[in-house]
């Protein structure tokens, strides 16, 4: 479907922007998923997601309310 520009928001949350994915949802939440892009990536071959040395890193959906 085509929509339109609606308005800019600022985010602050914790998360990796370049791996992390956000999706905005009715009701002030918002679902983020955590290691979103390593695990789309893996989707398209085999091998499993990346090994990596940081704690608290494993692939999660998380929700947030919004607080304005």
């Amino acid at each position: 479907g085509q929509g339109h520009f609606k308005q800019w928001l600022e985010v602050e949350c914790e998360g990796d922007p370049m791996s992390d994915r956000l999706i905005f949802l009715p009701g002030d939440k918002v679902i983020r998923i955590r290691r979103f892009v390593d695990a789309l990536i893996t989707s398209f071959g085999p091998g499993g997601l990346p090994a990596t040395e940081e704690e608290n890193v494993t692939p999660a959906v998380i929700c947030y309310r919004i607080v304005k």
